[in-house]
């Protein structure tokens, strides 16, 4: 018995590739709810339900965190208004602060409103929400939310689609007023009307972008300036002080935005999916990272009918950007792009959206009614599966004998064989085992003489097993028929 094959730690941790042939494929064809870090490939991380101290009422659309009077908070926007959680004392907390927030915490609904949209924004101590059709909603720390209605030349704000902060300031965008002009508030300061109108003493104003051919849909920050997306467009920010206050570059035409979280800032770039693609830029240049790894598999799949549902966000302890997207078929998946290894995951854990770690220590999820924290708790159901392995030859015959894995496990894994004469041929599973089977790592495959051009393994852990992988070695006799 010989050794036929084997991966290396650069074929491992190289990502799934659905929109490839198998010729094209280095290992992974599909898999779901496996990230590919540390050499290795591995079943995502366990979460578990954020525990609230009461009842969310409504579908959660969106989430925000901050640091606030010493105490950890989480804002919820849900289809029936936004939600509060004050999380329990903590050490910095002095004495008089007490008086204004249990000991144990709590959790209060600061606004009732129907919305099937939201975007929360947190400024300093405020907690900013609107939802594009009513009045843009403040809470300054008081515990309910009241509507802000902007005064600025040419009207009032009734409505924004769009808000971010930056430099200080806070911005809206795609108003009744405009699509393509934004507005700013004046330095440090926008809960009244009046500090969103342009004066001698005030920094507020707005500006047209008219280099744009469509709404204004996302802003988001770009290392030190701020790059304001349309849907095919972007320009970039910055603050330059005095009359003008801030100046708008010329637009990059190829990338946009979808939504307003379509876009992740992360290490001085912007990352994003789109249409045409998922795209990193840096403001001067950009490039398209899913061509052809996962482009067609996006293009065939994603509903795109939801776009405007689509969430964007960062896993630091992953290394990797994050995007939950609607498939045709109803589900809900999200797309990740591991950007130090360059490798896709597709996650089936049907969330909504999601949030990077900060306050929390790590990324907080959403799915259609709950709300959930990464790193503890049950891992979902996860797969990887091969491309039929030729072991160096698509023509000549093998006889397969034997698997040496890299493998640790908790719970039960599955592991399946199919055998295949061209690569071609959809596989079709014919011989299962459990980590119970192996010995020392070593799997003895059924009569130790299974002859075929191709093998294909799966391995799969229903929820509450894991999988790590390292990788694995196949062994047997080379030769015999050509084919």
């Amino acid at each position: 018995m010989k050794k036929l094959w084997e991966t290396s730690p650069e074929l491992v941790v190289s990502g799934i590739c659905p929109g490839l042939m198998p010729q094209q494929i280095p290992l992974w064809r599909d898999g779901r709810s496996v990230r590919f870090e540390n050499a290795s490939a591995r079943s995502a991380p366990a979460r578990s339900e954020l525990v609230l101290g009461g009842t969310l009422t409504g579908s959660p659309l969106d989430v925000a965190q901050s640091f606030t009077l010493a105490r950890k908070r989480l804002y919820i926007a849900t289809t029936t208004g936004v939600f509060r959680y004050i999380g329990p004392q903590t050490e910095y907390e002095v004495a008089s602060l007490l008086a204004t927030q249990p000991a144990s915490g709590s959790f209060t609904q600061i606004l009732t409103q129907d919305q099937t949209d939201c975007l929360l924004v947190p400024w300093g101590d405020h907690i900013i929400s609107t939802d594009g059709v009513n009045n843009v909603k403040l809470d300054e720390n008081t515990g309910s939310m009241s509507s802000l209605v902007p005064a600025v030349t040419g009207g009032n704000i009734d409505y924004a689609r769009v808000a971010w902060k930056y430099m200080s300031h806070f911005f809206l965008a795609d108003t009744n007023l405009s699509g393509r002009r934004v507005y700013w508030s004046d330095l440090d300061n926008m809960d009244d009307a009046a500090d969103w109108t342009p004066s001698l003493s005030s920094n507020a104003g707005s500006n047209p972008i008219r280099d744009f051919d469509s709404r204004i849909r996302a802003g988001v920050l770009l290392g030190p300036n701020c790059a304001i997306y349309s849907q095919d467009q972007m320009v970039q920010c910055r603050h330059v002080g005095g009359a003008d206050v801030f100046a708008f570059s010329p637009a990059l035409t190829g990338i946009g935005a979808l939504n307003p979280r379509s876009v992740i800032s992360h290490n001085r770039l912007n990352w994003g999916l789109h249409r045409r693609g998922i795209f990193w830029t840096d403001g001067i240049s950009f490039d398209y990272v899913d061509e052809p790894v996962i482009r067609s598999w996006l293009k065939a799949n994603v509903n795109w009918g939801l776009s405007n549902r689509i969430r964007g966000y960062h896993d630091e302890g992953a290394q990797m950007v994050c995007w939950t997207v609607s498939l045709l078929d109803g589900t809900w998946v999200t797309i990740g792009y591991g950007y130090k290894t360059r490798a896709f995951s597709i996650f089936n854990e049907g969330m909504r959206f999601g949030e990077e770690a900060d306050v929390f220590d790590d990324c907080i999820l959403g799915n259609e009614s709950t709300v959930y924290i990464q790193g503890s708790g049950d891992t979902v159901a996860s797969y990887i599966e091969t491309k039929p392995l030729d072991c160096g030859s698509r023509e000549i015959e093998k006889t397969f004998q034997m698997i040496q894995f890299d493998l640790d496990v908790t719970g039960t894994v599955t592991i399946q064989l199919a055998f295949l004469d061209d690569s071609s041929e959809t596989a079709s599973y014919e011989q299962t085992y459990t980590n119970a089977g192996l010995d020392e790592g070593k799997l003895y495959i059924d009569n130790g003489n299974r002859v075929a051009n191709n093998m294909q393994l799966k391995i799969s852990a229903a929820a509450g097993s894991s999988f790590r992988l390292g990788g694995f070695q196949i062994h047997g006799e080379a030769g015999g028929f050509s084919r």
